[in-house]
């Protein structure tokens, strides 16, 4: 039975659900070094594991340049390097049918990526004809307010094209294999182990990653999914974002690291391992919402995701908010004590 839950939560819970991010604390500025000792601290273990959203990772690294592939591995690598087990999960070749509306909406909004983009164009040209025209004449500050609304123009070109990027080609995998294998992660270590582990999910790399936290797998993952909150429970972090920096893949490192997690106790936790005074922290009052669930009512949780915005269903259920679910679990659990 616990395999069935699992399975249907893993599965078929939505993921992606709307505002997720209000129910994080979010830590910033932390060293590639402090990740390491944060994540030995959570896991007990000396070589933790970490379990990576490559499709997530090539698209927050820009997969414009045509050198995603490159970049992505150059990420496993560094992680390895560091002491990190690494385990790239790709996304599977279909999506679960109850991701079907959110594959519709995602076509609808490329739809209108594509057009936004054609008008914004258009506008941009126009706006560098008349400085190039007229731009001696006008004064500066006229001069500062085209430049800008032109760079305004360009940025909400970028983001459109980004919708508008091609879908990651049905190797992407093999790509992924291939490019690892050339760094020689592959070969047995000093562990007694592999230092990577490619992993092709069966639907989507966000719900293979979810399952490996709710089954103690691992603490600690490279994505930004917001489910994964609601999903997960306490000890959970999320490496969300990062700069990839360093010309040859041997001086290559990560910076400007920001961890984000759901329990105000995994925070405390951090501080045995990371100067609590350093960090900048953000905290939100809609995570005392996950924390007041135990960590194995792993139902409750998905049945709090599903209510809320999500994929599947994206108006959520009407009229139910984080407010009136925390007041309807606590009264669960007042019932239950009686």
């Amino acid at each position: 039975m616990h395999n069935i839950r699992l399975g249907l939560i893993s599965n078929l819970i939505i993921m992606g659900i709307t505002g997720g991010m209000s129910f994080y604390h979010s830590i910033k500025g932390i060293q590639m070094k402090e990740l390491l000792s944060i994540s030995r601290g959570l896991s007990g273990s000396v070589n933790p594991t970490i379990y990576i959203d490559c499709n997530w990772v090539a698209n927050y690294l820009g997969r414009q340049n045509g050198d995603y592939v490159q970049k992505t591995v150059d990420v496993l690598s560094i992680l390895s390097v560091l002491g990190f087990i690494v385990y790239p999960v790709i996304d599977g070749d279909t999506r679960h049918h109850s991701k079907q509306v959110s594959v519709g909406e995602r076509s609808l909004r490329k739809e209108l990526a594509i057009i936004s983009a054609k008008k914004n164009r258009v506008k941009a040209l126009a706006l560098t004809a008349h400085l190039n025209g007229k731009g001696d004449t006008l004064c500066e500050k006229d001069q500062q307010d085209l430049k800008l609304q032109r760079k305004k123009l360009e940025k909400n070109i970028f983001s459109a094209e980004r919708i508008i990027s091609h879908p990651f080609p049905p190797y992407f995998f093999k790509l992924l294999v291939d490019e690892i294998a050339t760094t020689n992660l592959l070969l047995v270590n000093d562990i007694g182990g592999k230092v990577i582990y490619p992993v092709k999910a069966r639907f989507q790399a966000d719900t293979y990653i979810v399952k490996a936290l709710i089954t103690g797998c691992t603490s600690i993952c490279v994505a930004n999914d917001t489910d994964f909150a609601f999903l997960g429970g306490s000890n959970i972090l999320q490496l969300s974002c990062f700069k990839l920096r360093g010309r040859s893949r041997e001086q290559k490192k990560l910076i400007d690291l920001s961890l984000i997690t759901p329990h105000s106790s995994t925070v405390d936790n951090i501080s045995k391992y990371y100067d609590k005074s350093e960090m900048i922290t953000t905290v939100n009052a809609k995570c005392k919402m996950l924390e007041i669930i135990p960590d194995n009512h792993h139902m409750i949780r998905a049945l709090c995701a599903v209510c809320l915005r999500n994929d599947t269903k994206p108006g959520g259920i009407s009229g139910v908010g984080p407010v009136m679910l925390m007041k309807q679990i606590l009264e669960i659990y007042k019932m239950t004590k009686i």
